[in-house]
């Protein structure tokens, strides 16, 4: 006779005849572990809304925090934002363009140098903006023909 894999409750095979103690002792057993799983449900129960109420205070305190972080950055973008507006109104609009000996030419304002330099060779502009925040990027301007082309180089 076998027996089944969890409860190791008797299973008769084909061979073997039906065995009413077999069956009364496999009841048992069904009856004792139900009893056992239903004793068990007021306390998972518990644990659930105990589970529950903890998910939600993490949330909420997860969304205080962000909203926290959002705001210094937001602090952070509105002082950027001011001083960048009162370096254009300082400015007054004011450049200065040097033409340089190696034919390239640098124009400086208030926010940023650019420096221009001609390639005859593809017929390119390559343009390097070095900006007071300390950032930067370089575009290439490319005349094909009748159009203009414009990317920006890592």
């Amino acid at each position: 006779m076998r027996r089944s894999t969890n409860l190791q409750l008797k299973l008769p095979e084909g061979d073997d005849f039906f065995n009413i103690e077999d069956f009364n002792e496999n009841s048992e057993i069904i009856d004792r572990k139900l009893t056992e799983f239903n004793n068990k449900l007021p306390e998972l129960a518990v644990n659930s809304e105990q589970i529950k109420e903890e998910l939600k205070t993490q949330a909420e305190q997860l969304l205080i925090k962000q909203k926290e972080d959002v705001a210094k950055q937001m602090a952070e973008v509105k002082k950027e934002v001011a001083k960048a507006i009162k370096d254009i109104a300082d400015s007054k609009g004011a450049s200065t363009t040097t033409f340089n000996a190696d034919g390239s030419i640098t124009t400086e304002t208030s926010l940023e140098v650019i420096t221009t330099t001609f390639n005859k060779a593809d017929k390119s502009i390559l343009e390097k903006h070095a900006y007071k925040n300390g950032t930067s990027k370089t575009l290439k301007i490319v005349f094909e023909s009748k159009s203009i082309r414009t990317t920006e180089v890592g």
